[in-house]
């Protein structure tokens, strides 16, 4: 699914990833083919383009240099996506730690939507985006044009925590071992980040049954 061109399977690629004479060119379409899925998922996490762009090019350096630890447990993408989630989880605990969080944190809704936002903002489960929205009965371009602005105005820990399970599917077994934090931490911040997007769902609800009237 994430062989990059040029490519039959994963193996003819990683043969050539760790070629001397075919490792630039291998490396090139690798990043060609998985920037922008990668991109969003990092997007996601941690909340802005800037931080983003800043980890996928660690992510993209530290599988360049780790290749000869790929033991083949999982795809070739899903090991590097594993060194990006790491990567994300790393640069929030640092935000966090020195509180840099402040007001010039740069929100969707103060950009453009089309150049900013992945295209790949679609859930895991199918049935998350209705159970989140609560079968709210509205434009869903709209709906999610502001889920992903709300998503972005998350604390760090919620927002990862609401990515991780909403987004990628991660169960809280699979999020204990990448954010080292207990189940239960897990499910009071998934609550909580659910509960404060809803907030703002039935909200704007309101408000546009309000301007309609």
């Amino acid at each position: 699914m994430h062989i990059p061109s040029g490519y039959d399977n994963e193996a003819e690629l990683l043969a050539n990833l760790r070629q001397g004479t075919s490792r630039e060119e291998a490396f090139r379409r690798v990043i060609q083919a998985w920037q922008r899925p990668l991109y969003g998922h990092l997007r996601r996490l941690v909340g802005n383009h800037d931080d983003a762009a800043d980890a996928l090019q660690e992510t993209f350096l530290k599988m360049h240099r780790g290749l000869s630890q790929f033991r083949g447990d999982s795809s070739l993408f899903g090991w590097t996506k594993q060194i990006a989630t790491r990567t994300a989880l790393d640069m929030l605990r640092k935000r966090q730690k020195t509180r840099l969080w402040n007001a010039s944190y740069p929100s969707l809704q103060s950009q453009s939507m089309e150049s900013n936002m992945p295209d790949d903002w679609e859930p895991e489960d199918p049935d998350a985006f209705d159970e989140c929205m609560g079968h709210v009965p509205w434009d869903e371009d709209l709906a999610v044009s502001r889920l992903v602005a709300w998503v972005d105005g998350l604390p760090d820990r919620q927002r990862a925590v609401f990515v991780l399970k909403y987004f990628e599917g991660l169960s809280y077994d699979q999020m204990t071992s990448a954010l080292g934090v207990t189940e239960g931490t897990l499910k009071t911040l998934y609550h909580h980040a659910t509960k404060k997007i809803q907030d703002r769902i039935f909200a704007a609800h309101n408000q546009d049954s309000f301007n309609r009237d």
